[in-house]
């Protein structure tokens, strides 16, 4: 397949008036916004590689849908919860912010009441993760969302001082200390900027991927806040894409781009490079090829993961068979914590969620825990709420992996 060529470099070859030349056919040809890019309008064309990656993104979004639905409600509840903190790690380490899975994890396992860091966060990927958050659509939305997602992390120095978003400038400098990017130069230009976005969002006669990756590029360009505008930016682009992409799609894209960062951000550098007119195509075929490779990775974990349960439930089989001096109910519990364990359950499982999946009374499940405990075979991640999970000896019983 031939390599589709920018406009830069048809400028380098054959000059100014073929590249112009060039630009004008593509931007009749195919879909022009009214997003500013300099002194042109951001457009993209729609080629063979962009077609054929659509083809294979959606194509494995029914191989992921079926091997989803194989897997076990514990297993389910416990792979996103992996998933979000592998998520919000990677967009984290993306923007210079170090944090561990394990903090991640304790976010989301903390109540109400428990001060973490990354606690906003974590909640509102959760939230996102169980179909509960609304794709903000308008200014108003942008800044609440920005809001939830990080509560009081933001410093008073970071603090938004416009009617929604900031009023001063901003710049992005690169490791040497030289600007490669400023931001809309005003509120209300970023306003302007914004609709436009939304504008193209809205427009029936683009793609629906094409059209939310294009509007990555822009709400990145316009750069609305002092702080958090890389995070906040690609929660946004999860809440787009999962109105058409899977849940465990969605939360493994930044873990992707975090892989691949040199060309996300090369990228962005080579969409702003005014030789290139503002044609979005190759930032969009990019960003289309982390969705693939999010989802092949996801494919393979899915398959090995199978293995590992078809073993554990073998396992459970024999358990039932032969382990007398455990209750039937303790050998079930068991099997949800094993499940808990092999979807990425370092945090454990409260004693209500445990309850829930096994559908049986508080105090019937207290007994298996209390049975369990005294064969040491869980321990107790934390006392209030109770939270246990497998013990190395339970591990050992169930023949399964340290995590």
């Amino acid at each position: 397949m031939t390599k589709y060529r920018t406009l830069k470099s048809i400028f380098h070859e054959q000059g100014r008036e073929a590249a112009d030349q060039e630009a004008a056919r593509r931007r009749e040809a195919w879909f022009e916004t009214d997003f500013r890019l300099g002194d042109k309008t951001l457009f993209y064309a729609v080629n063979r590689q962009l077609l054929l990656l659509q083809e294979q993104v959606f194509s494995n979004e029914r191989i992921i849908e079926s091997l989803a639905a194989e897997i076990p409600s514990a297993g389910q509840r416990s792979y996103l919860y992996e998933l979000i903190a592998q998520e919000i790690s990677a967009t984290n380490e993306l923007e210079g912010i170090r944090s561990t899975r394990q903090q991640i994890q304790e976010a989301l396992s903390a109540s109400p009441a428990e001060k973490k860091e990354f606690r906003e966060i974590a909640r509102l990927y959760l939230e996102f993760s169980r179909g509960k958050v609304e794709t903000p659509l308008n200014p108003q939305e942008i800044r609440q969302t920005y809001d939830k997602l990080f509560g009081s992390e933001i410093s008073a120095e970071d603090a938004l001082d416009g009617e929604l978003f900031r009023a001063g400038p901003v710049y992005i400098l690169d490791g040497s200390g030289q600007q490669i990017h400023a931001g809309s130069a005003s509120e209300a230009e970023i306003f302007s900027q914004l609709q436009a976005m939304q504008d193209h969002l809205e427009e029936d006669q683009v793609s629906f991927l094409f059209s939310r990756l294009a509007a990555h590029f822009m709400f990145e360009a316009v750069h609305p806040f002092y702080d958090g505008n890389g995070r906040f930016g690609r929660f946004l682009l999860s809440a787009q894409l999962g109105q058409a992409l899977s849940v465990y799609t969605v939360l493994t894209l930044s873990h992707v781009i975090n892989q691949q960062k040199r060309a996300y951000y090369k990228a962005f550098t080579a969409l702003e490079d005014p030789l290139n007119q503002g044609e979005a195509t190759l930032f969009v075929q990019v960003m289309l090829g982390f969705i693939r490779d999010a989802q092949l990775e996801l494919i393979s974990d899915f398959y090995a993961k199978k293995q590992l349960m078809n073993g554990l439930s073998n396992r459970i089989k024999t358990l039932h068979e032969k382990k007398k001096e455990l209750s039937s109910g303790a050998i079930d519990a068991l099997y949800v914590l094993g499940q808990v364990h092999l979807f990425g359950g370092g945090a454990g499982l409260e004693w209500e969620t445990l309850r829930q999946l096994m559908e049986k009374s508080r105090n019937t499940v207290r007994a298996y825990i209390e049975e369990l405990e005294k064969q040491e075979l869980i321990g107790r991640t934390s006392s209030r709420p109770l939270r246990v999970r497998l013990s190395p000896a339970g591990r050992e019983l169930l023949l399964l992996e340290d995590s």
